[in-house]
C-alpha cells in the first residue's frame, strides 16, 4: 500500500493549487471532491481534475511505498495546513484511510479515502515537444479580454477565449458580439490556435508566474512548467469550433478620435455610470478639443467634458459599462478612441498602440 514521507511546505503547496481546481469545479463535480496521490520511483504525483481540465503535479519524496490512493482534498489541506512549523508530512494508507502525521509531533490522524475505481483514468501528461511562453505575461493578457467572452451563446465559438499566433506574436482575443478585447503583447514564433471555454480560464489562472511550454494537441491545449520544486501540468479541454474572422472588423481609417489623459477619463466615467439609464448607454461626442459624455436617466442628468487632443467630429451612443471596462483594463497612461462612422465599431487602445485593442457597437 501506498506511503511516503515528504517536505511539509511543498505537499501543502502542491495540494492547494489541486484544490483551486476543484473547489472551482465543485458545484458541477459528479466525482468525488478529491485527489488522485501515486507513488512510484521515489516521486509523488498529485492528480485532480474536473473532467474538462486536470492538474497534474510531481514532487519529491524522501522515501516511500508505491500506490495509489483516492483521497478527499478538503480535509487533507485543512489538516496538512495545521501542522505548523514541522519539516516532513508522513502518509501511510491502510484498509480504508490514510493516516497522516508530522515528524516532530505525536499528532496521528486518519481520513477515510474515496473509492479508487471512482477516479477517472489518468491522461498522459509528458510533453516533448512545444513552445515556451512567459506565464505572467499569457494570464494577463487573459485577464485583459476574458470579460468580453460570451458565457451561453448559440454562437459557441464566442463562449471563450481565442489564442493564435500571427505576425511573431501570440495574440488573445474574446467577443460576445458587441464588444471585442485583442491582446498581442506577447512574441511568439511557434504555430498555434484554440478557444480556452471562458469557465476553465480560471484554470489557467492557477499558474501565473515563470515560464511553460505551450501545446496543442488532439483538441486539448497542454500547459507544463516547474515552480517551487514541483513540475506541473495543465490540460484543458479546448472548444472544438474555429473562430470567427474577427480581423475584418477592425477599422483602419477613421473620421473622428481623440487621444486623453486615461486617469481623467476613468474619473469622468466613473462619476456619470450613476446617472445610465436602464438601456446603459451612454452619449458619446468629439467636438473642438474636447471628448464629451453625457447621459439622461430617471436619476437625473450628467455631462462629462474630456479635454484632448481631437480631430474631426461625431456624436454617437454606447454602451456605458463597455466604456467603464475597457478605460479600466487599459492601464496606461493615454487612449486612443477613434470612429470610422456612426455605425462602425469604435475602437480604443494605448495611444500610438495596437498591443491592446477593443472594439465596441455604438447604439444607433
Amino acid at each position: 500500500m501506498l506511503s511516503f514521507t515528504a517536505d511539509a511546505s511543498l505537499f501543502q503547496e502542491v495540494l492547494n493549487r489541486a484544490n483551486k481546481l476543484i473547489s472551482k469545479a465543485k458545484k458541477s463535480l459528479f466525482i468525488s471532491p478529491g485527489v488522485l496521490l501515486r507513488v512510484r520511483d521515489r516521486n509523488l504525483t498529485v492528480f485532480a481534475t474536473d473532467i474538462d481540465s486536470w492538474i497534474i503535479q510531481d514532487m519529491p519524496i524522501y522515501d516511500g511505498e508505491e500506490g495509489e490512493v483516492f483521497i478527499p482534498i478538503a480535509e487533507t489541506l485543512k489538516l496538512v495546513k495545521g501542522f505548523k512549523r514541522v519539516s516532513a508530512i508522513r502518509v501511510m494508507e491502510t484498509e480504508d484511510s490514510i493516516k497522516i502525521s508530522a515528524e516532530g509531533t505525536s499528532s496521528e490522524y486518519e481520513i477515510r479515502k474515496y473509492n479508487l475505481g471512482e477516479f477517472p483514468q489518468t491522461p498522459d501528461y509528458t510533453l516533448y515537444d512545444g513552445y515556451t511562453i512567459d506565464l505572467e505575461q499569457f494570464v494577463e493578457g487573459l485577464d485583459i479580454v476574458s470579460w468580453c467572452s460570451a458565457e451561453n451563446d448559440s454562437r459557441v465559438f464566442l463562449n471563450g477565449v481565442y489564442f493564435h499566433s500571427g505576425d511573431g506574436y501570440l495574440n488573445l482575443v474574446a467577443s460576445d458580439g458587441t464588444v471585442l478585447g485583442k491582446v498581442s503583447k506577447m512574441r511568439f514564433e511557434g504555430e498555434i490556435k484554440g478557444i480556452i471555454p471562458i469557465n476553465l480560464v480560471d484554470v489557467v489562472r492557477i499558474l501565473d508566474e515563470g515560464s511553460a511550454v505551450i501545446k496543442v494537441e488532439d483538441g486539448y491545449l497542454y500547459l507544463a512548467t516547474s515552480v517551487e520544486g514541483a513540475n506541473i501540468s495543465l490540460i484543458i479541454r479546448l472548444i472544438n469550433e474555429e473562430y470567427a474572422n474577427y480581423e475584418s472588423l477592425i477599422p483602419f481609417e477613421f473620421i473622428a478620435g481623440t487621444t486623453l489623459n486615461r486617469e481623467d477619463l476613468e474619473d469622468a466615467v466613473e462619476r456619470i455610470f450613476n446617472f445610465l439609464p436602464e438601456t446603459g448607454e451612454i452619449e458619446v461626442e468629439i467636438l473642438d478639443g474636447e471628448f464629451i459624455l453625457s447621459t439622461l436617466s430617471s436619476k437625473g442628468r450628467g455631462l462629462e467634458k474630456v479635454g484632448g487632443d481631437t480631430f474631426g467630429k461625431i456624436k454617437t451612443k454606447m454602451f456605458g459599462n463597455h466604456l467603464r471596462e475597457i478605460v479600466r483594463k487599459l492601464d496606461y497612461e493615454r487612449l486612443d478612441i477613434k470612429f470610422s462612422g456612426s455605425s462602425t465599431p469604435i475602437y480604443i487602445s494605448p495611444s500610438g498602440s495596437d498591443e491592446v485593442i477593443f472594439l465596441t457597437v455604438p447604439l444607433t
